[in-house]
């Protein structure tokens, strides 16, 4: 079985993890294929805050949280800063960024829930997505995690604030890893590589010279690896491996693009 599948319902492709439909969480990673926008063309584009339509970007959602059995204007969605701020959310918050940006949770990157009938959603173009599950306390995470993020480990501070809140064990969880830049076309700067060297004890496993001064990152691995340090087993993290550069037709990228792009939308509900 394929840890990533596309899917389709008409015009409509999303993906999803197989492994996480066998629990029946509603979910889906967007494409920008196929969708409306003023901007990007027939671009499914998700974010309110790239001047794009708000009008067609909101269509844009509902076109997706139909498909997956989401209500739309529930949706709790974020004001992304490339911060650590976790915070758990609950149906007092529906509606938080579902319509406008202004609205959205300001200042974060994570959201939990374990409360059924709550839609969460950050967004991404590169950045490493995550969704994280506790089957056994029932409860769902999704994680926004750039190289700042990584570095600061967002993941493993949203299963702790998952155990502080839902009694998670971090052993329990499931964690799925979206389309993003892969280790293949994402090259850092001397100044990242010393940030990553000084927080990171494995950093010769997801750090590659290339050229002088710079190096090929691997945002999965250090991701996968800061899991399984705090005792995720590495056989219950489930990679995309898809890289948003190398499949720049069906993802939205910013380094493909040179920033002027739209964004992919995680959308997860239990």
């Amino acid at each position: 079985m394929k840890n990533f599948v596309l899917e389709n319902q008409g015009d409509l492709w999303y993906g999803v993890f197989p492994k996480l439909q066998e629990y029946n969480i509603k979910h889906a990673i967007s494409t920008k294929i196929l969708g409306e926008s003023d901007l990007f063309g027939q671009a499914l584009n998700i974010s309110f805050n790239v001047n794009d339509s708000p009008e067609k970007v909101y269509r844009n959602r509902e076109k997706i949280t139909k498909a997956i059995g989401i209500d739309c204007a529930s949706i709790i969605a974020t004001q992304q800063v490339h911060s650590t701020n976790v915070l758990r959310v609950d149906k007092t918050y529906l509606g938080r960024g579902s319509k406008d940006f202004s609205s959205a949770v300001e200042a974060t990157d994570a959201l939990i829930t374990n409360e059924p009938g709550v839609p969460l959603l950050v967004f991404v173009a590169d950045c490493v997505p995550l969704i994280i599950f506790d089957p056994t306390k029932r409860a769902i995470g999704v994680v926004h995690a750039g190289w700042r993020g990584t570095v600061q480990r967002i993941a493993v501070k949203t299963i702790l604030k998952m155990q502080e809140e839902f009694a998670t064990c971090p052993e329990d969880c499931l964690v799925f890893i979206g389309p993003s830049i892969g280790p293949c076309c994402y090259e850092v700067d001397m100044l990242v590589e010393q940030v990553v060297r000084h927080e990171f004890e494995f950093a010769e496993q997801i750090l590659k010279p290339t050229r002088v001064g710079h190096w090929q990152l691997d945002l999965w691995l250090a991701n996968s690896l800061q899991l399984q340090e705090m005792g995720l087993p590495k056989r219950q993290i489930f990679s995309s491996n898809v890289c948003t550069v190398d499949n720049n037709n069906l993802f939205f990228s910013h380094r493909a693009e040179q920033g002027f792009t739209g964004r992919m939308g995680v959308f997860v509900s239990l």
